[in-house]
């Protein structure tokens, strides 16, 4: 580095500055030092919400050269929209703007990017509401259904090949549809899970709300985190979504709390936050209640709410695992 701007100028650009390790940040505090005086520019992304002790440490260092600091948000709403558009070449369903909005803080290089990662995956300007909630359920009763066929085919006598070549056939045809329904399942995962674990996913959407809202926003995953079957932590990172978009839109709160809990045999989701609550007997199934439950029950799950006006709101959503 001191080789290069002895010849001249140089710019240096670091982003994602918040999931730097250790080295890194060592290494940027000791050219910070190093080159007072040069004519050395440096810039450095990062979220704040996701800023560890390290990294607040180096940026402290970096602190005594008066630094300008620019908050960068994200695009709002009517214009996180129109790029999606742009993408699709048309109108987009409203979910798909809210889900992608929330995954990438509108930030419209990711944007853009996920838009056309999903545009390609599932060209429809539509979530495909349907299929998304039942492929999970269909998944389960087709792998039922080969299981009670194998067993019905190992107690068959000698001589029963007419009911032999039924079940063969019968057992065809559920693993056919028991392979499409996965596929189906792996085809509507949401990037950010495919990028790593549901722990990872629930981080990222929650300190992206967090930033678009301008409010404090925590996670926090507790237990032995396992991998769940697709389908149910589709599931619960969507109840997550829903839940989160709905403190964004109705609950004028300034704090969010997203728990994660893997216990021997369940895994608890929890939103809470501390605006102004509501009562869950007079929405007739608005705020997507309905469809959070709807999505929780065909994996075996449960969805509760609990909230009273004034009162801040709590969504917990459990499921086997």
């Amino acid at each position: 580095m001191g080789e290069a701007v002895a010849t001249g100028p140089v710019a240096v650009l670091l982003d994602d500055l918040h999931q730097a390790d250790a080295e890194t940040l060592a290494m940027l505090e000791t050219v910070a030092a190093a080159l007072p005086g040069s004519p050395l520019l440096l810039m450095a992304a990062y979220r704040p919400t996701e800023a560890g002790g390290e990294l607040e440490q180096a940026l402290a260092v970096l602190a005594r050269r008066s630094p300008a600091r620019l908050p960068l948000e994200g695009l709002p709403a009517p214009d996180t929209a129109t790029l999606i558009s742009s993408v699709y070449g048309g109108p987009v369903d409203e979910d798909i703007v809210q889900a992608l909005g929330a995954r990438t803080g509108g930030n419209p290089f990711y944007l853009k990017e996920s838009a056309g990662l999903r545009r390609r995956r599932w060209p429809c300007s539509r979530w495909p509401r349907p299929w998304a909630s039942s492929a999970p359920s269909l998944a389960q009763g087709f792998t039922s259904i080969v299981t009670l066929l194998q067993a019905v085919e190992a107690s068959l006598k000698p001589g029963s090949e007419q009911a032999r070549r039924h079940l063969d056939l019968a057992l065809v045809t559920a693993r056919e549809n028991l392979a499409e329904a996965r596929t189906l399942v792996t085809t509507l995962t949401p990037a950010t899970l495919e990028a790593g674990t549901l722990g990872d996913s629930v981080h990222r959407v929650t300190g992206a709300t967090g930033a678009q809202a301008g409010i404090e926003a925590h996670a926090e995953v507790t237990g032995t985190a396992r991998r769940l079957p697709t389908g149910t932590e589709v599931v619960l990172l969507r109840v997550c979504q829903e839940a989160l978009a709905n403190v964004r839109k109705h609950a004028a709160a300034q704090r969010i709390r997203v728990g994660l809990c893997y216990t021997g045999t369940t895994v608890r989701l929890t939103v809470t936050d501390d605006g102004k609550g509501f009562d869950p007997a007079a929405v007739n199934g608005g705020y997507g209640l309905k469809g959070m439950r709807d999505r929780v029950s065909q994996v075996g799950g449960t969805v509760e709410v609990t909230s009273a006006p004034g009162d801040g709101t709590e969504v917990r959503a459990e499921v086997p695992g």
